[in-house]
C-alpha cells in the first residue's frame, strides 16, 4: 500500500524539482526628487518607461522603489536592492555596484540608460566664472546635490562641496542667502528656474559649458550580479537595444524638447 503510494508521488517530485523555478523579481530604486524627464516621485519617467520595455524583451519583472539618493545607495551596498537607476560610474561606486563592461574593462556606454550634463550657475554679481576648463571662484564653496558623482569630481579638481541639499531649487536660495557663489547641478529643472522663476532669473546666471556629460546607467549590487551574470547582462544588452528603437527615441526626442521649451 505504501508502496504503491510512494512510487507515483516520488515521480511527481521529481518532475517538480526538474521544473525551473521562475526567477525572483529584482528591486530597483530610483531618487524621489525629480530629475524630469527621466525619474518622477510618482514612478513615471523616461528610465520607468525604458524599463518596462526592457521588462517585455527579457520576460523579467522589476520592482521600483524611490528613496532619497544617498539611501538608495546604501540599500545596494547592503543588498537590499538589487539595482540603482541612474548612476554614473566612479570609483566610489564600483566599490558598491557593477555597470556593463566590455572584456578589456571598458564601459558599455551603449548600455547607459541615458546622457546628462552637470551645469554650473553662477551668482550674477560674483566674481566666480566657468570657461570650460577652468572654474574660478575666490569663495572656493560649491553646492551640488547630496550624493551626486559630480561631488567627487569637484573635490579632486580642489573645491570645497557642500553636498547638502536634494532640489535645485534649494541650492539656488542658499546661493541668494549668501552660501556660495556657484551651483554645480544635475537636472533641467535647474535650467528652468535659472529662465523662468523670478526669484532667481537674472540673479543666477548658467554657464554656457556644462561642467562635465555623464552617462547614467542601471548600477547593479555586486551580490545580485555574482548571484547570475549572464541574467544581468541580458538586461543590459535589452536598455541598448531598447534605447535604439524608433519608438523610443522619438518619445526621448519629445520629452527633452518639451521641457526645454517650457
Amino acid at each position: 500500500m505504501i508502496r504503491r503510494w510512494l512510487a507515483p508521488a516520488l515521480g511527481v517530485l521529481g518532475c517538480l524539482m526538474a521544473w525551473p523555478l521562475a526567477a525572483a523579481p529584482l528591486k530597483f530604486c530610483f531618487e524621489d526628487a525629480p530629475l524630469a524627464p527621466w525619474t518622477l516621485p510618482d514612478g513615471s519617467g523616461l528610465n520607468i518607461a525604458l524599463l518596462h520595455q526592457v521588462e517585455k524583451l527579457t520576460g523579467e519583472q522589476f520592482v521600483f522603489t524611490a528613496r532619497p539618493w544617498k539611501r538608495c545607495l546604501e540599500e545596494l551596498r547592503t543588498a537590499q536592492v538589487d539595482g540603482v537607476i541612474g548612476t554614473a560610474d566612479g570609483p566610489e561606486r564600483r566599490s558598491i555596484g557593477v555597470f556593463p563592461m566590455r572584456a578589456d574593462g571598458s564601459l558599455r556606454s551603449d548600455q547607459a540608460l541615458f546622457q546628462d550634463s552637470v551645469n554650473v550657475f553662477i551668482l550674477a554679481d560674483s566674481k566666480a566664472a566657468w570657461n570650460g576648463l577652468t572654474l574660478s571662484n575666490p569663495r572656493e564653496f560649491v553646492i551640488t546635490q547630496r550624493g551626486y558623482r559630480v561631488a567627487e569630481e569637484l573635490r579632486a579638481r580642489g573645491s570645497k562641496v557642500l553636498d547638502n541639499v536634494r532640489l535645485a531649487e534649494e541650492a539656488f536660495r542658499a546661493m541668494l542667502a549668501g552660501v556660495a557663489d556657484v551651483a554645480v547641478l544635475q537636472g533641467l529643472d535647474a535650467e528652468q528656474l535659472v529662465r523662468h522663476d523670478p526669484r532667481f532669473a537674472a540673479r543666477i546666471v548658467q554657464a554656457r559649458q556644462p561642467y562635465v556629460v555623464y552617462a547614467f546607467y542601471l548600477m547593479v549590487g555586486k551580490k545580485t550580479y555574482e548571484a547570475d551574470p549572464r541574467r544581468i547582462d541580458a538586461i543590459w544588452n535589452a536598455i541598448g537595444n531598447a534605447r535604439k528603437t524608433p519608438d523610443y527615441r522619438r518619445l526621448e526626442a519629445a520629452e527633452l524638447a518639451k521641457l526645454r521649451r517650457d
